[in-house]
């Protein structure tokens, strides 16, 4: 049950990034003010996307590991 905690968690950090690289793109794409700034979340946006997928993947590889009959075939 832990793995799953686990993935909420990075599920919401990818959405969190999603979002922040979203407000990014609109910034660029509107040229509006404070861009630098938003450029910057925008980002951590992608390091927080790349972070849960990262998660993500090994949290798989754990549960994958986990599985005797897998490895042992």
């Amino acid at each position: 049950m832990k793995h799953l905690r686990n993935r909420n968690i990075a599920l919401i950090v990818f959405a969190g990034g999603v979002v922040l690289a979203g407000a990014d793109y609109l910034v660029k794409l509107q040229d509006w003010s404070y861009t630098q700034e938003i450029m910057t979340l925008g980002f951590a946006g992608y390091i927080l996307m790349i972070s849960a997928a990262a998660s993500l993947l090994l949290n798989m590889l754990r549960v994958w590991s986990a599985d005797k009959e897998s490895w042992q075939a």
